[in-house]
């Protein structure tokens, strides 16, 4: 484990799901500054590390990746600073960036439709990032690691601004950023989309995307929240929609 991963585990130890607003403090700065985490052989098997990962708002990758690819963190970071440019801006939508995350060599490209809208507009340079925090994201993540999935996901939104109220995105706005997710398929290379709920879906499916990588539907999670699904419950849906298409 590096110096720095050292220092992460250490802040995250007594963090959790209900505090992870206090990690998130701390995150911004370095994803101003591209920051990805690496992880080292033996790392992955480490609770405390695990730990961090799940809670973390910050890109990761393993170094068995890197080395598989040929890559070095500066070839990683400059696909980071590719995919982290600020979203196209349309009167439309509210100025609140939130990016992709996860891992940088995801086997699952998890997609839904817009970030929520949270406290409303970002007043500076800030950018959050995408599916870490809320009731909603929480579940998501929770399922995808009782599947032991989601060290290889990375999760993104069809539109990278908020919409008013959090309403659905229309086919204007998910073509103001479609650009931006097929850059996001081409240089990460996932083996497919899983795709979050009816709307991300029926969106996909009529736009004039050029991704050709396979895509899978799921309940949204904010379904699942509704509905009082279980983790357990959500996970073994998950499950069953991967198996079915061969994912797993």
């Amino acid at each position: 484990m590096d110096d720095r991963l050292k220092q992460f585990v250490a802040l995250a130890c007594d963090i959790s799901w209900k505090t992870q607003g206090q990690l998130r403090v701390l995150e911004d700065e370095l994803a101003h500054h591209y920051h990805i985490t690496v992880l080292q052989d033996g790392d992955e098997e480490r609770d405390d590390v695990l730990h961090y990962l799940n809670l973390t708002s910050l890109p990761f990758a393993h170094q068995r990746d890197m080395r598989k690819h040929g890559e070095t963190y500066n070839d990683i970071k400059f696909t980071l600073e590719c995919l982290w440019i600020p979203p196209t801006y349309h009167e439309t939508l509210i100025w609140r960036p939130t990016l992709g995350t996860g891992t940088m060599y995801p086997k699952f490209m998890v997609i839904g439709d817009a970030p929520g809208v949270g406290d409303g507009e970002f007043q500076d340079e800030k950018f959050d990032r995408v599916l870490v925090y809320g009731v909603s994201s929480h579940i998501l993540r929770k399922a995808l690691i009782h599947l032991d999935i989601y060290y290889r996901c990375w999760m993104t939104n069809l539109v990278k601004l908020s919409t008013p109220s959090n309403t659905p995105t229309t086919r204007e706005q998910q073509e103001l950023h479609l650009h931006t997710l097929k850059d996001e398929s081409q240089r990460l290379r996932p083996s497919y989309l899983v795709l979050l709920g009816n709307h991300v879906f029926t969106s996909f499916e009529t736009l004039n995307s050029g991704i050709t990588v396979p895509y899978i539907k799921i309940v949204h999670p904010s379904y699942a929240v509704r509905s009082n699904w279980s983790v357990e419950t959500y996970s073994d849906h998950i499950y069953k929609r991967l198996k079915e298409c061969g994912a797993l």
